[in-house]
């Protein structure tokens, strides 16, 4: 199977099951690739066939229209000559606030998005902060390392090669996860690495995300909660993700004793936040407390969202 068709067929089980999250990073060199699943994607979301048969009819009038590119509520936003300028996403974020005219969502692809100015990049990432869910947003890009760190923990990276590999998923991990994923408990770790390499991308930047805004004391955790970690409220993943949220926290903690020995995942942004934020070993212990007592609510049957909310509400008040 393609890389195309692996990956539209991930996007198609994540609209059936309403677990599409609302940023993603196309990177990789496969332009083709990335087309084709961007088309399949957006068809996917507009075919009146596609709760019938698990994926888009590309018969229909709507599935047409894709492809003719006139779907009122999709954007395709291009650079403006040598970039992609600030003014383009303020026009971009005036039409996200519009209600959406033919369906019940609004989806945005952003072509060589690592042509941002810095401007424009942190304009973009203001649109990242608030979280939508009739709001998804495509980044094209080469590189991920060409976008922000803190772009990048706010969207689910996406590979496009220009070949398919039959170890794509450990390659994958190897690359992005391996090392934390060592420093994990061993059954955490193990389950972790049996997940699809595409879930488990998701599951990692859910989490990464949410530590950033309890990190930063930010309301806007609560409201990330069933928005942006919809696809891992359950009690499997949350149990594993509170297992990785102590490690973030320890690996916080490390940080803040210059003089510390201990080795330490090299996490660039979350080094950048805790800098930029002034974050305290008393905030980082007050974290800590939280997450001992989260996994007593949640071996206790509290539901996985009820145990993240009470996390946010005693750190945030």
């Amino acid at each position: 199977m393609k890389v195309e068709e692996q990956l539209s067929h991930y996007f198609f089980r994540q609209i059936s099951s309403q677990h599409l999250s609302h940023a993603y990073i196309f990177s990789g060199d496969n332009l083709q690739a990335k087309n084709t699943v961007i088309e399949s994607l957006i068809q996917a979301m507009v075919c009146p066939n596609f709760s019938e048969v698990g994926q888009p009819c590309c018969q229909c009038n709507e599935c047409q229209r894709v492809i003719d590119n006139q779907i009122s509520d999709v954007l395709y936003l291009e650079p403006d000559g040598r970039n992609i300028k600030v003014d383009q996403i303020r026009e971009l974020r005036n039409w996200l606030n519009r209600s959406p005219v033919e369906f019940d969502f609004k989806i945005a692809i952003i072509h060589q998005a690592d042509l941002m100015n810095p401007s424009a990049s942190n304009a973009l990432l203001t649109i990242l902060e608030e979280p939508n869910s009739e709001i998804y947003i495509i980044l094209d890009v080469i590189e991920v390392d060409s976008l922000l760190p803190t772009i990048r923990s706010r969207a689910q990276n996406i590979i496009f090669t220009n070949y398919f590999q039959d170890d794509f998923s450990d390659v994958q991990i190897a690359k992005n996860y391996q090392k934390i994923l060592s420093l994990l408990p061993g059954t955490t770790s193990q389950v972790l690495r049996e997940f699809d390499p595409v879930e488990l991308e998701e599951w990692f930047k859910g989490l990464n995300e949410f530590y950033q805004l309890l990190l930063t004391k930010s309301p806007l955790a609560f409201a990330l909660i069933p928005i942006r970690m919809k696809s891992i409220l359950t009690t499997q993943k949350i149990d594993l993700g509170l297992d990785y949220l102590t490690l973030l926290n320890h690996q916080s903690l490390l940080h803040t004793f210059s003089n510390s020995t201990k080795k330490s995942v090299s996490l660039n942004w979350l080094q950048a936040i805790i800098e930029k934020h002034a974050i305290s070993t008393q905030d980082l212990l007050a974290i800590n407390q939280q997450l001992i007592e989260a996994k007593e609510y949640l071996n206790a049957n509290v539901s996985s969202q009820l145990v993240l909310e009470r996390i946010v509400l005693n750190l945030i008040k």
